[in-house]
């Protein structure tokens, strides 16, 4: 069918306007410097009745260690590599919960029974000890009543003395313990930061200490919603970070479409792939969307290994699409990605 002149023109301008609101971005040229590589170093902590204890883990005997004093604690604390990108010129980054704050409400009913058991050892210790004190009481009480030696009866009362302290200490401690554990149903549990910080693309790390500090701002109460947002202590985004990934983007009503290209800039292993001759080197890795979102997350043909969760994941446009959190076990080629309009839900949440 021949058209009008007239008519083709106006086609051929409407086909400009159309590809025209779909200009493809370059998204690691624009956006490498503003991901950043996260690490974090943390232990978990339990709070009863205005007290609190925090836990370690030792690998090598599979066992727990709780204590009121953290410096005590001989075991290793937690610590996470993870991705991040900034949101503002305040020095917000977002990421995933599971990097910045790994406490999940799937994660209490372990946790609290570990710490009731540990509990419970404690309060049946405090009354064992408690019973051989007045055992040893009577003890030493028959023999000062029954001996006429003077020195032995002397040596017997500061025995019963001393065991009579012991006495009020065990049963204070039992008291205690047995308190505590009527508490035990509100206890809070919680991440305990010791190092939160983030390094820059093309930055050099030797240490933590090379690690720009941060701080939690918020995170998901949505244990299916894993994201949080953090912020470096200086309030500020560093001048390599030219292109902060704009939330206002993003729309409400996000539609994803199986089969539209995506692409993610992130740390692979965290500094394992990252560290090169010429400081930290971020990857950018490309697939497109597997399969309809359900509102939440999106499932992506993108290669991704530990180390990239909190990567953010764009379409052509260089809009972001998701932040990417969760992957296969027994694949690198399909992971998931919480969808971008839950991240501007988060950051406008009080």
């Amino acid at each position: 069918m021949k058209y009008p002149r007239c008519q083709l023109l106006s086609l051929f301008t409407l086909g400009v306007l159309i590809n025209g609101c779909r200009t493809e971005v370059n998204v690691f040229e624009k956006y490498h410097k503003s991901v950043v590589l996260l690490y974090h170093e943390y232990y978990y902590k339990v709070t009863v009745n205005d007290r609190s204890w925090f836990l370690g883990y030792d690998k090598t005997t599979n066992t727990y260690q709780w204590n009121s004093d953290i410096t005590q604690l001989n075991v290793k604390p937690y610590s996470a590599f993870g991705t991040g990108f900034f949101i503002d010129r305040q020095g917000r980054i977002a990421t995933n919960k599971h990097v910045v704050d790994d406490w999940f409400n799937s994660y209490e009913p372990t946790y609290r029974k570990l710490f009731q058991s540990w509990m419970e050892e404690n309060k049946n210790k405090a009354a064992s000890n408690r019973d051989n004190a007045n055992r040893q009481i009577i003890l030493w009480t028959n023999i000062y009543n029954t001996t006429f030696d003077y020195y032995m009866a002397d040596s017997a009362r500061r025995e019963i003395n001393a065991w009579k302290m012991n006495l009020e200490t065990y049963s204070a401690d039992e008291t205690m313990w047995t308190t505590l554990l009527s508490f035990l149903p509100q206890a809070k549990f919680d991440v305990h930061s010791l190092i939160l910080g983030y390094a820059l693309d093309g930055s050099t790390i030797g240490s933590t200490n090379d690690f720009q500090r941060c701080h939690l701002v918020r995170s998901s109460s949505n244990d299916n919603i894993d994201l949080a947002i953090i912020q470096a202590n200086n309030t500020s985004t560093p001048i390599p970070a030219n292109s902060i990934v704009n939330i206002n983007d993003i729309s409400e009503r996000q539609e994803i479409k199986v089969g539209e290209e995506v692409s993610m800039i992130g740390y692979n292993l965290g500094p394992q792939l990252a560290i090169s001759k010429n400081g930290l080197q971020v990857q950018k890795t490309d697939g497109k969307i597997s399969q309809q979102s359900d509102g939440d997350k999106v499932l992506y043909s993108i290669s991704a290994l530990h180390g990239s969760s909190g990567s953010p994941v764009f379409d052509k446009e260089g809009k972001l699409v998701a932040v990417n959190y969760a992957g296969l076990d027994f694949t690198q080629n399909f992971n998931y990605g919480v969808l971008a309009k839950h991240l501007k839900q988060l950051l406008r949440s009080n």
